[in-house]
């Protein structure tokens, strides 16, 4: 559990240095599409300041992955994670 826990943490913090250079364009009216989101790292980072924030990926083992990131997340009334394939939107 721990370690899963340590994962985590570190993915997270990735995920906010990936989305840095987007949060300064970013306010509470912003909604974001992520799609290609693999593990949801930068989208959970970009929902902390967008209005809401939804990530899309291919894969499900990818969304899987996404889904433990955003049940971790502080505010997951605004972030969604979803297994589409983009070209069908």
């Amino acid at each position: 559990m721990r370690h899963n826990h340590a994962i985590l943490d570190f993915q997270r913090k990735r995920g906010e240095g990936s989305a840095a250079f987007v949060l300064p364009f970013l306010d509470a009216t912003t909604a974001i599409l992520d799609v290609g989101c693999g593990p949801g790292t930068i989208t959970a980072a970009l929902a902390k300041t967008a209005r809401s924030a939804v990530g899309i990926d291919i894969s499900a083992k990818a969304i899987a992955s996404a889904h433990e990131m955003a049940s971790s997340a502080h505010d997951k009334s605004r972030l969604r994670q979803g297994h589409h394939d983009g070209a069908a939107l």
